[in-house]
């Protein structure tokens, strides 16, 4: 599938999200006199519900999680909130503003540390794991005769190890990037600066 426009986790219009989510955490974590998080907490649940409710609530107005549309429209593709309905829109946005006021007001340590650290490397995960299922999984289970995971446990395990793949290559990433920060704007873009 298309890695742009119509695939399953296309750069448009999910670039945009990262955009807006840098911009946002970088005005609200850098702000010198402390954000009033209230009106932006009331904002986000707002969002929030509305996200919910045209989403799970029963409809035949519009495609959401219960009526079947979302899937039908995917080809039984069962992401979750796929495709960017205004519902997935909504609760999105809602809860990207739910973790903002989380973010101002929960100090720093050791599980917010993991997020952060995975946020740093974003475009890197959402890269690699393509590129690690593709060219590394899929000829894996090809050679073992799996043609579709259907355990429960081995797909746990399969979890797991592409986790751990990710993250030593973000840590490896790291490594280098404190050693040689990138001058190039594509490897900024995949590695931070």
């Amino acid at each position: 599938m298309s890695w742009l426009v119509d695939g399953y986790f296309p750069l448009l219009p999910w670039l945009g999200y990262t955009l807006a989510g840098a911009a946002l955490f970088k005005y609200v974590l850098q702000e010198e006199k402390p954000l009033g998080t209230a009106r932006l907490a009331f904002l986000g649940l707002t969002l929030l519900v509305i996200g919910s409710l045209l989403l799970f609530v029963p409809t035949s107005v519009f495609p959401n999680l219960t009526n079947g549309g979302i899937l039908v429209s995917r080809e039984g593709y069962s992401e979750v909130f796929y495709p960017p309905t205004y519902g997935f829109v909504f609760f999105s946005n809602g809860a990207i503003l739910i973790q903002v006021v989380l973010f101002v007001r929960i100090r720093r340590n050791f599980l917010s540390a993991i997020p952060m650290f995975f946020g740093k490397y974003c475009m890197l995960v959402y890269i690699a794991h393509q590129a690690f299922g593709e060219y590394g999984l899929k000829p894996l289970l090809a050679r073992a005769g799996v043609e579709r995971v259907s355990s429960d446990y081995l797909f746990i395990v399969i979890c797991v190890l592409m986790f751990i793949a990710v993250a030593v290559l973000c840590k490896l990433a790291d490594l280098v990037k404190r050693a040689h920060p990138p001058r190039n704007v594509f490897l900024q873009i995949i590695l931070g600066k």
